[in-house]
């Protein structure tokens, strides 16, 4: 479909109508030119947990494929907002791009489980969420080496959050499905509820509210690298309630 005589680039809806009728390619680029940063935006919400060589050109053409597929595959009449069913297919091909490439190296998950052992262990004899102080204590190193460790495991914990309560230990094809994910979702919130203050925040601003890092960053007052840390060490205080409660948690 082409631009109006005036110049002017058609609605969204008359690209959606052009593609799912005809086919049409010209309506399907103006679609991925539209959405596009949704793709963008994706890219730096996980950029800040990669290594540099990682570059951002290679993100940022995972999820183009990401975007493809969605606008190629969504289905308007189920009721989702194509940015919503977007977003979780453009974050997906980001991940499996990054997977693909084999880059973690082995010792980060063991280094993660540490993490989490020490704070399920610390919690369950303090009977609260242990300060970064007592986890640095717990593990043995300063807090300067913690606040490193959680830097380095911060991949670990790239995963879109639902991926935790999609694929936490339950199984579709079993009748008592609905019921365990129905327990799944209650200690999910649960975790949630359980978390410092800053970091409770933070999961909602990242997963709830879609925010950047750098967004998060500006909420809270303190650097880019810092909200990373608080985000990474939530994710491991979720994953070692949910693992403690006996729920599996998937990991990037």
């Amino acid at each position: 479909m082409d631009a109006d005589t005036n110049g002017t680039k058609p609605p969204l809806d008359d690209l959606w109508q052009a593609f799912y009728t005809h086919g049409d390619l010209n309506s399907k680029s103006g679609l991925v030119e539209a959405y596009l940063p949704l793709v963008k935006r994706a890219v730096s919400r996980v950029r800040p947990f990669l290594p540099d060589f990682i570059q951002e050109e290679d993100l940022i053409g995972y999820g183009f494929v990401g975007l493809l597929e969605a606008i190629d595959r969504y289905e308007p009449n189920k009721g989702v907002p194509f940015e919503a069913y977007a977003v979780k297919r453009i974050q997906g091909s980001i991940l499996d791009g990054l997977r693909a490439m084999s880059w973690l190296p082995r010792n980060l998950h063991r280094k993660a489980k540490q993490v989490e052992e020490t704070i399920d262990s610390l919690r369950g004899r303090l009977g609260r969420q242990p300060t970064e102080d007592e986890v640095a204590d717990g593990l043995g190193v300063s807090l300067t080496d913690y606040h490193a460790l959680l830097n380095d495991v911060g991949p670990i914990t790239l995963m879109p959050f639902d991926e935790i309560t999609e694929h936490g230990g339950t199984d579709s094809s079993q009748p008592s499905s609905k019921v365990e994910r129905e327990e799944l979702l209650t200690a999910v919130a649960g975790a949630i509820d359980d978390l410092p203050d800053r970091e409770k925040l933070v999961v909602t601003l990242y997963f709830q509210r879609d925010l950047t890092l750098k967004e998060i960053a500006q909420v809270l007052g303190v650097s880019e690298g810092r909200a990373c840390q608080l985000k990474t060490q939530a994710l491991l205080r979720l994953r070692a309630t949910l693992l403690a409660a006996g729920f599996s948690a998937t990991s990037a």
